[in-house]
């Protein structure tokens, strides 16, 4: 899977006087192995826990403000930071959402983790599915 990000260049545009954006698109994302393996390892115990794709929460379903995806992607964004280290930025890049999302993401999942017992509860399925595969 290689996606492609924009990257902006500034020229000097001489008939307005000022600095001028120009959009560069093509440039490849850095997809390593190391992180697709992490991703499917965790998209797997997501699956076996929860009982959702992956496409339901990030790729098809990254729009959705449906409950179930919602806890998916948190769950699988605050997993990928704890645990594997990756800098927001990173995840962000990775998954097409801007790093404010992931922080975002992450701050709230702290919250649910400390009083919602539900969510806890499919928080703590989900790091048993992902210690049962190591």
């Amino acid at each position: 899977m290689l996606e492609y990000q924009s990257m902006k260049k500034f020229s000097l545009d001489k008939s307005l006087g000022r600095i001028a954006p120009q959009v560069m698109v093509g440039l490849p994302k850095v997809i390593t192995a190391s992180d697709k393996n992490l991703e499917l390892k965790l998209s797997r115990a997501i699956y076996n826990a929860l009982g959702v794709t992956i496409d339901k929460y990030l790729y098809e379903g990254a729009s959705t403000r449906k409950g179930t995806s919602i806890e998916c992607r948190r769950i699988f964004f605050y997993i990928m930071y704890h645990r594997y280290e990756m800098t927001v930025k990173h995840i962000g890049s990775l998954y097409g959402f801007d790093h404010s999302n992931i922080v975002y993401h992450n701050k709230k999942t702290r919250g649910f983790l400390s009083y919602d017992k539900k969510f806890t509860e499919k928080y703590n399925k989900v790091i048993f599915e992902l210690d049962k595969e190591v």
